[in-house]
């Protein structure tokens, strides 16, 4: 679906239609390449001592807090909006769809590729500091978690994609989002404990405007063959009050792949 956005309901349906058709697919199983807590368990599985901090190079099941859904993306693009690749939330985690790798932020690649540095990750295994600024690589398709000034296709929001310039996961300044911690009195990215993830280009430094954050919502489910995915979209926020009362913004990372960290 997810190609060019119209505001009439008629072509919004049937925009809908046509995402709902390409995304029916069957969940296949992957296997775990280091301790992992079980897929969709139904309360948080307890943590390891020394490996309670997401790090850079971590790679996480990212669980909605208020309807336990999962981050979700697939090799099928979006048949209206930007036509890039589809993300969703999806119930079960039990495969290789629900991965995101933890990455620097798109500049710090930029300026180590300007510098003669190497590519890879400039922050390995470095915990992931409140208001860092991310991007977040789907593990499958080596795409990144992207927003951009785009409608949803279900709600009418900003759409939210995956997206790279080519099979190296290098994508652009759209694939930024600031780790803002629920607690405000944490320091660092805890797995048990809820975060909201800012999108950086479309939040406004003005605070009468807002930002933008990633969220996910029960009213806007995909219909048959593709029931139990939810639209993933990022939504403005005009006030810090609202945003701190609101659920609906928040993930966390109970699930993946880690190792300890280095702060």
């Amino acid at each position: 679906m997810l190609m060019g956005l119209s505001c009439t309901t008629r072509r919004r349906a049937l925009h809908v239609c046509c995402l709902v058709c390409i995304l029916a697919i069957a969940l296949r199983s992957s296997t775990a390449f280091a301790s992992a807590s079980p897929a969709n368990a139904s309360v948080s599985p307890a943590v390891e001592v020394g490996f309670e901090l997401v790090t850079y190079t971590s790679v996480v099941k990212l669980e909605h807090a208020l309807t336990g859904y999962r981050l979700y993306s697939m090799e099928v693009p979006y048949g209206s909006g930007s036509q890039q690749q589809a993300v969703t939330a999806f119930p079960h985690g039990r495969d290789d769809h629900t991965l995101w790798r933890v990455k620097e932020a798109h500049h710090v690649v930029d300026a180590a590729s300007s510098a003669g540095g190497a590519m890879a990750d400039a922050l390995p295994w470095r915990a992931v500091r409140c208001q860092d600024t991310i991007r977040l690589e789907h593990a499958r398709t080596r795409k990144n978690l992207h927003s951009h000034l785009m409608s949803s296709p279900l709600s009418g929001q900003q759409e939210v994609s995956a997206f790279a310039h080519d099979v190296d996961g290098r994508g652009d300044s759209g694939d930024n989002w600031v780790v803002e911690c629920v607690d405000t009195q944490a320091t660092h990215w805890d797995r048990g404990s809820a975060i909201r993830l800012r999108h950086v280009d479309t939040s406004s430094s003005s605070s009468s405007s807002g930002s933008t954050y990633l969220t996910t919502a029960m009213q806007y489910a995909y219909a048959h063959p593709i029931d139990g995915h939810l639209e993933v979209s990022a939504v403005k926020v005009r006030n810090n009050r609202a945003v701190a009362s609101n659920e609906a913004l928040s993930w966390r990372a109970t699930e993946g792949f880690f190792r300890a960290a280095e702060k």
